[in-house]
C-alpha cells in the first residue's frame, strides 16, 4: 500500500507554490512522485515499511525512530518532485474543447521560455534534495539494515535504493 509520505503544508513550507493553489490540483501528483523518484531510491522493501508505518501511526501510537527522520528526509525531494510532476497541470485547463493556458484573473500566462526555465530551476532543486536523500541514506544505513538486500539476492549485498553501502 503507498501511504502518501507528505501533505500540502510539507509541500507549501519547502517548494515556492502558494498557499492559495487548490491542493486538489497538485496532490494528485504526490503519489506519483513518491513512486517515480523516493521509491526508486529507498528501494521496495525500505519504501513499503515506511510507508506500513506511516499508515499504522495514530495520535496514541505516533510514528516513531527511526520512521520519524526517514520521512522528515524524504520529505524536501518529494515536495520538490511533486511540483515538478504537477508543472505542467499547473499551467493549463483541460477541458472537452481541448488544452487552454490557465490565466488568473489578474495575471498574465508565462510564456513558454519562462515557463521551461522555471520548470528547469525546479528540477534542479528536486534532484539537489534526491541527492540529499541518498546521502542522509549513505550516513544513517546503520539504522535500516534490516531492510538491505540479503547476500543472496541478485542485487549487491551492500545496496540500498541505488545507493551502496559498505558493511
Amino acid at each position: 500500500m503507498d501511504t502518501l509520505l507528505i501533505s500540502k503544508d510539507d509541500i507549501v513550507a519547502v517548494t515556492t507554490i502558494e498557499k492559495n493553489v487548490d491542493e486538489q490540483r497538485f496532490m494528485a501528483f504526490a503519489k506519483q512522485a513518491q513512486r517515480r523518484h523516493v521509491r526508486q531510491v529507498l528501494g521496495v522493501t525500505l519504501y513499503q515499511a515506511l510507508c506500513d508505518a506511516v499508515a499504522a501511526a495514530t495520535v496514541e501510537a505516533p510514528l516513531t525512530e527511526p520512521w520519524v527522520a526517514l520521512q522528515a528526509a524524504v520529505r524536501p525531494a518529494l515536495a520538490w518532485f511533486t511540483l515538478t510532476e504537477a508543472w505542467p497541470m499547473l499551467l493549463v485547463h483541460i477541458t472537452n474543447v481541448g488544452l487552454t493556458l490557465r490565466a488568473g484573473k489578474d495575471s498574465e500566462v508565462a510564456d513558454v521560455r519562462t515557463a521551461q526555465a522555471t520548470l528547469s530551476a525546479v528540477r534542479d532543486t528536486a534532484e539537489f534534495e534526491l541527492a540529499e536523500l541518498k546521502a542522509w541514506l549513505e550516513a544513517n544505513a546503520a539504522d535500516y539494515t534490516a531492510y538491505l538486500p540479503t547476500p543472496t539476492s541478485p542485487a549487491p549485498a551492500s545496496l540500498l535504493g541505488g545507493v551502496f553501502f559498505s558493511r
